[in-house]
């Protein structure tokens, strides 16, 4: 059964992605960043619990969304919205080091 809606499932991510792909990029990106920034990236969870809790950013999840803005043609800049940031002098060098990266 499966094997008989993988053709129906392709072509509707074909679509989608043909439909993102016409879209106008937005000319900056926000950030809301607050509280305690995990270094690396949290284990997966249940698809469920995206909708239920609420899970920060990590470090890693941040750098790798910065070159995905940094390879974009059409994106101006970034807005960083710190709010109660805790950060160690490590995380705060660190995150200073993928800012950099966007220039």
């Amino acid at each position: 059964m499966a094997e008989l809606l993988r053709p129906l499932r392709l072509g509707l991510r074909y679509a989608r992605n043909l439909r993102r792909s016409t879209r106008k990029a937005p000319d900056y990106v926000y950030f809301r960043l607050e509280g305690a920034l995990p270094l690396l990236r949290q284990p997966s969870t249940a698809w469920w619990r995206r909708f239920v809790t609420k899970e920060s950013l990590s470090l890693e999840e941040l750098a790798e969304r910065f070159l995905r803005i940094a390879a974009h043609k059409g994106i101006r800049g970034v807005v960083l919205h710190l709010r109660e940031l805790v950060l160690t002098a490590a995380q705060l060098e660190a995150l200073q080091e993928r800012l950099d990266s966007l220039r």
